[in-house]
């Protein structure tokens, strides 16, 4: 399902406004836009955590989707990545082109001093993550241009009230009407009532959510949203 459909009403957008009886005086765009994307990150998290399989992409970014690329300094052990939503894996490039997974460890698997674990040099094995800042251990004796991969599930680019055409990327299709009805729910003058059965219809789709994401035959699926119009 669109973001917004004025002509044939089949939008997102325009689904709020049937469930909760509102309209776009009553419930401005720009206040349905900001409950939508808190619903929109909050059910991508939910599929990250519930999907074995499948990985969200955030197809808003650029290809590809599944990770990015930081270059790899000789004598630099501390590299600034994008923040990982969910960190999947990493994996390191050497010198001759060949590729070595790194395991992210806690601080407290290093037995010694951290701080002789870093002045030692070398081709790295292990990595630890403080929100934006990734640590080699040990220190990367070496450079590569985009030698350091990292797999990950991003957040997600938010909506504005500009896109129009845009559909929900790595939320499944029936699942569209999960974040409608999360908006329609925070419209403030809703009945009690249709308050009722948006719940009960929420729990609802969660539940088909939840067994659709638990399907062993779910790596047939395809969680990836798709565009009509690009950005």
């Amino acid at each position: 399902m669109i973001f917004s459909d004025t002509v044939d009403l089949q939008g997102m957008v325009q689904d709020v406004d049937f469930m909760a009886s509102s309209n776009a005086s009553k419930y401005p765009l720009n206040d349905k836009v900001r409950i939508f994307n808190q619903s929109y990150l909050s059910w991508i998290e939910y599929i990250a955590r519930k999907s074995k399989v499948i990985k969200f992409a955030d197809l808003q970014e650029t290809a590809p989707y599944n990770y990015e690329e930081y270059n790899v300094t000789n004598g630099t052990e501390n590299v600034t990545i994008t923040e990982p939503f969910k960190f999947e894996r990493a994996e390191i490039k050497d010198s001759n082109g060949t590729y070595t997974r790194l395991e992210l460890i806690s601080r407290e698997k290093i037995q010694t001093a951290i701080q002789d674990y870093q002045r030692t040099t070398g081709s790295p094995k292990y990595i630890t993550i403080d929100g934006d800042n990734l640590t080699f251990y040990p220190t990367p004796n070496y450079s590569v241009t985009n030698g350091l991969r990292i797999y990950d599930t991003p957040q997600g680019t938010l909506f504005t009230s500009a896109d129009t055409t845009r559909t929900p990327d790595g939320v499944l299709q029936f699942a569209h009407k999960l974040i409608s009805i999360d908006v329609a729910l925070a419209y403030p003058f809703l009945e009690d009532k249709r308050y009722t059965k948006l719940i009960a219809q929420r729990a609802e789709l969660k539940k088909q959510l939840k067994l659709a994401l638990a399907d062993k035959e779910q790596v047939k699926r395809v969680l990836r949203g798709r565009r009509t119009n690009a950005k």
